[in-house]
């Protein structure tokens, strides 16, 4: 009961969920209820329900509430987040471009800030100012990361401390970075416009579900107008099949509202996941994964051996399609597996080539490679070790870069693999016109890869948006039944 309590409570819901505390209000928790109270009664009576139906759907939508809640004020402040980086990013490279000084940069930044990131950025500042620590701007940048943290604001503050601390050419280094927060960003712009769209789209789709659900009970009120009374809505059938309806559409509309997190600044993989999925993916051989599956594969066979001797064919079958499962499931794994290594390659990778590219403008390549081992993606290390041994043994051969993550067999990163290469042999000129290339084909890979994954992801909740019809004609097909039913 306990439990229950503090699940509705506005107080737990404010310090279980902290982006709610300043910008969501008792009043309006009071009005959400309120008005999914006011939907589950209304719903109940179109439909013509028991007064046990309409409470069990007022109930489940009371229960959805403070999960509502929560998704759509932590999506909007994930998204506030996003904006706040976007300002950052972009604000700390113009003022560091013309002023060479990370001080008078976070005090540009802090003039056009607001809320939690002019808080940071003024901590950052102080830290500056008074801090005692060798690496001072490592901990006033740590302050804006514990908040803010994403690859592309490491990879701002390590280069601009590195200039700060060190010097050398910087200009064509924050072009670079310039040009990969600008694709970053309009990429993730186009992408919330599309889910908000499809989000907008899918609601609509329900409330019309609903309405083409309501036809046969409206029918049935309109034939006893006319004399031809045929009332389903009274059955045991009608009752429970038009409630689950209901509540698969609110649960439905619940997993679409939650399903937009709004996050994109934080990984949504860890690097223990990718590692897994990267053994499972080309370390664990089939044949292991298939002797594993031996004994429950044994057990099934003779099951359903045993099940066709006896003559229940029935069970026998589902005995074997089991079987069959079990068999096809090392290779689905496998497949599925590399599926998802590919795509935190080009995750990974993306994020290496920029790093990479700012190293060039100040390193020779191979200190430049060996320099972005230490931050590079995790499912790049081992192969990036490797590569990195290889070139000590033959500093000029050609084998390793045409070698490196060769095994992933993914064109577009080998491709700007191999253009490293052609680097070693150029005079200061000609490599910075080849990492001028690198750069472009770098963002120009980023922005495939985003809008394929965005694409997938789009694409997948567009064929969902279809998923309230299916539940709509099932109920129509119930109460066409009952209809039937009764008239005979």
């Amino acid at each position: 009961m306990k439990k229950i309590i503090r699940y509705f409570s506005f107080k737990s819901l404010i310090n279980d969920n902290l982006e709610l505390k300043d910008s969501f209000k008792l009043k309006v928790y009071i009005r959400f209820l309120l008005g999914f109270f006011v939907l589950g009664i209304v719903a109940g009576l179109l439909f013509r329900l028991n007064l046990i139906c309409i409470g069990i759907i007022v109930l489940s939508e009371f229960f959805m509430v403070p999960y509502i809640i929560k998704r759509i004020y932590s999506a909007k402040y994930n998204e506030k987040k996003f904006r706040d980086v976007d300002i950052y990013l972009h604000q700390m490279l113009y003022s560091f471009s013309r002023s060479q000084k990370i001080d008078i940069a976070l005090k540009d930044t802090y003039k056009i800030a607001e809320g939690e990131l002019k808080e940071c950025i003024k901590k950052a500042i102080n830290e500056l100012s008074f801090g005692v620590s060798e690496d001072v701007y490592k901990d006033a940048f740590e302050i804006i990361e514990a908040k803010y943290g994403c690859d592309r604001m490491r990879a701002l503050h390590r280069y601009l401390s590195l200039v700060e601390t060190k010097g050398g050419r910087y200009k064509k280094s924050l072009q670079v970075l310039n040009m990969d927060f600008d694709a970053w960003v309009s990429g993730v712009y186009k992408f919330i416009s599309e889910l908000k769209k499809i989000r907008t789209d899918t609601i609509i789709g329900v409330v019309i579900s609903i309405g083409l659900a309501l036809v046969t009970s409206t029918l049935c009120i309109m034939l006893g107008k006319f004399g031809q009374i045929i009332n389903i809505t009274k059955s045991l059938e009608y009752n429970i099949s038009t409630t689950a309806f209901l509540v698969g559409c609110l649960i439905f509309t619940t997993w679409t509202i939650g399903n937009y997190k709004g996050d994109f600044l934080s990984n949504q993989r860890t690097d223990k996941q990718i590692l897994v999925n990267y053994k499972n993916a080309f370390k664990i051989d089939l044949k292991k994964l298939y002797l594993k599956s031996l004994p429950l594969l044994f057990v099934l066979l003779i099951a359903s051996t045993i099940l066709f001797l006896f003559k229940l064919k029935i069970y026998a079958v589902y005995f074997t399609i089991a079987l069959l499962l079990v068999l096809i499931h090392p290779i689905r794994l496998k497949q599925r597996a590399k599926k998802i290594a590919l795509d935190d390659l080009r995750d990974g990778f993306t994020c290496w080539l920029r790093d990479l590219s700012l190293g060039l403008s100040r390193a020779p390549l191979y200190v430049a490679l060996e320099q972005s081992y230490k931050e590079c993606p995790v499912i790049l290390k081992e192969d990036l070790n490797v590569f990195l041994n290889k070139l000590d043994m033959e500093p000029m051969a050609v084998e390793p870069y045409y070698e490196f993550l060769s095994e992933f067999d993914c064109l577009d990163v080998l491709t700007a693999v191999r253009t490293l290469y052609s680097i070693n042999d150029m005079d200061s000129e000609s490599a910075d016109e080849t990492i001028n290339m690198l750069v472009e084909r770098n963002n120009e890979l980023a922005l495939k890869f985003d809008g394929d994954k965005y694409k997938n992801i789009t694409s997948s909740l567009r064929f969902l948006e279809y998923f309230p019809t299916f539940l709509a004609a099932i109920k129509i097909s119930i109460d066409l039944i009952l209809v039937i039913t009764k008239c005979l």
